[in-house]
């Protein structure tokens, strides 16, 4: 990598637009892409799904299936619906709802 700003102009991005930034890195998808703008860059609407959060959001919000495979649909479905539903701190919802599995 040649731009040791990149930090500060993800930093500077809405959400989507970063997340989109992010994953132009190869090997880095939707999750990892997610968890990065969490934890690294307080986005906190940023909701990392995964096959627990799909099952979760499933049990308890119905959406997500938990029989299948977390297809890049149903991620989306998943990710948009959390920051419907929890608003502009859909990390923290995701991170109590994980913490909590049962």
């Amino acid at each position: 990598m040649n731009n040791p700003g990149w930090a500060d102009e993800i930093a500077e991005l809405g959400y989507e637009q970063a997340r989109g930034k992010i994953m132009e890195f190869k090997g880095v998808g939707p999750k990892v892409a997610d968890c990065i703008l969490l934890f690294a860059f307080q986005k906190f609407e940023s909701f990392p799904v995964d096959v627990w959060m799909s099952r979760i959001m499933s049990e308890f919000y119905d959406v997500g299936n938990p029989k299948a495979t977390l297809s890049a649909y149903e991620y989306d479905r998943i990710r948009r619906f959390a920051k419907d539903y929890f608003g502009d701190y859909a990390g923290y919802a995701q991170e109590y709802l994980f913490a909590n599995r049962g």
